[in-house]
């Protein structure tokens, strides 16, 4: 990022300049005409203004605004009452006198950074979901999401059975439904059932037949020529994995009567956790998971694609707000950064429910963090009725006990900065920016930490 500091006192330009220097790129000007010249050559994201109590006029900065779109203005010193109204209230802040140390103005900058990098990026998600395509719902931009559609597009032109792992709520259904869409069954039916929800006894009936007489069709049947989606497939009793296997295998359903009838059953599988673990433990027939293991996509929870967080949050904005018949022009910034700092332990299905609610209380047409107040209240009564986890040792390597302590704890160190590195940026997908801000350093210090442990 780059900062433009503009200050008569020149003395005052080089302790700003100084506590600045490490983190941005710094440009220096004793007024706003040179400022202005500046700008017109090199953009700057933040300029810093020591205002000095005087009078502000209107069309330099007007000028500043023009030349950075998306400029953050911070004033020093005293407001002068004769400045302009325009001008103070498009300044980021205003730090009064006294209180305009360069420490502060050092924090002060890096928020204003941070808010105008939300902003842009909000931009951006904006101009994308633009031109998402309306009848695929699956959204997502960030790295961590790239091959799970490389492999839903490969998934899609073939019938192989697909076996979708992840976290409930994190969008498995959709996928499958994406990849119905897109293949050579968009024209058939797209069948689902939720496992879990349909009691043992009844299961068998639902999938494979009623008894004879009944006017329901199997659900097998009904997707004849399309697809079947199996949610939470690992909830399925043994004599349902075994039909299951069988129409895998020879695409045919053995109905209620004894007779058996051949379908085109393109199957997807759900599951929330690995289906290894049953199968190893005798819950999962090992045959059925031969079967849905063909095509495995595991499905990334949302705290591992932060980057998605303003992408859906205005997704789910624009589907609430056209039910209730209500327009919203933007999420603000700071309501930005509620979203993608949630810890969103229900995924992308709790993030569509939290915009929903979010739209409902919001009295204006920008959702504020007022709005989104209760997510807050939530993160907090879950810190104290969730357990941590449980502590666990870290690996510890036996050659060290070779070594004087010292020395043994400094190569210690050193290797837990080089894993802790390399494990931050592969859930970042290599964001130096996201992956200090998961680490809880600033920018210029995680790269001190990641110089070190190279």
């Amino acid at each position: 990022t780059r900062v433009l500091i503009v200050s008569a006192e020149a003395s005052r330009r080089r302790s700003l300049a100084r506590a600045l220097i490490d983190e941005h790129e710094v440009l220096t000007a004793e007024d706003e005409a040179v400022g202005l010249s500046l700008l017109a050559n090199t953009p700057a994201d933040v300029v810093v203004l020591d205002a000095l109590g005087r009078k502000l006029q209107p069309d330099p900065l007007e000028g500043f605004f023009a030349c950075c779109p998306g400029l953050e203005l911070i004033l020093l010193g005293e407001e002068n009452p004769d400045t302009d109204t325009s001008v103070t209230s498009r300044a980021f802040l205003t730090l009064p006198r006294g209180l305009d140390t360069p420490e502060q103005v050092a924090r002060i900058t890096r928020r204003a950074c941070e808010r105008k990098m939300l902003v842009e990026r909000a931009r951006r998600f904006e101009r994308k979901l633009d031109q998402q395509d309306p009848a695929v719902e699956i959204v997502g931009a960030s790295r961590a999401m790239d091959p799970v559609f490389e492999l839903a597009h490969a998934a899609a032109v073939v019938t192989t059975p697909v076996l979708l792992v992840g976290e409930s709520g994190t969008g498995k259904e959709l996928l499958g439904r994406a990849i119905h869409r897109q293949g050579r069954r968009a024209s058939g039916p797209f069948v689902a059932l939720e496992c879990a929800a349909v009691p043992a006894d009844r299961i068998n009936r639902e999938l494979f037949g009623p008894p004879p007489g009944a006017r329901t069709m199997p659900l097998a049947l009904a997707a004849d020529g399309g697809t079947l989606l199996l949610a939470d497939v690992t909830a399925l009793p043994p004599e349902s994995q075994a039909r299951l296997t069988r129409l895998l295998q020879h695409g045919e359903v053995e109905e209620p009567s004894g007779q058996t009838r051949t379908v085109d059953v393109r199957v997807i599988a759900t599951s929330c956790v690995e289906v290894k673990p049953l199968v190893d433990a005798g819950t999962v027939r090992r045959d059925l998971y031969f079967h849905l293991n063909a095509i495995v996509m595991r499905v990334p929870p949302l705290r591992r694609r932060r980057e998605d967080v303003p992408l859906l949050a205005y997704h789910f904005l624009q589907r609430h707000a056209q039910r209730l018949g209500r327009q919203f022009e933007r999420i603000s910034a700071e309501a930005m950064r509620m979203l993608r700092d949630h810890r969103w332990a229900g995924n992308v299905r709790e993030l569509e429910n939290a915009m929903g609610r979010a739209v409902a209380l919001s009295r204006g047409d920008v959702i504020v963090p007022s709005d989104l107040a209760f997510l807050r209240e939530e993160q907090a009564s879950s810190v104290v009725l969730e357990p941590g986890p449980a502590p666990r040792e870290t690996a510890f390597d036996p050659s060290l006990l070779e070594l004087p302590y010292p020395e043994a704890k400094k190569q210690a160190l050193a290797a837990f900065d080089r894993a802790y590195v390399r494990e931050v940026m592969r859930r970042t997908g290599d964001n130096v920016s996201e992956a200090a801000r998961q680490s809880g350093l600033d920018r210029s210090n995680f790269r001190r930490v990641m110089k070190k442990a190279e």
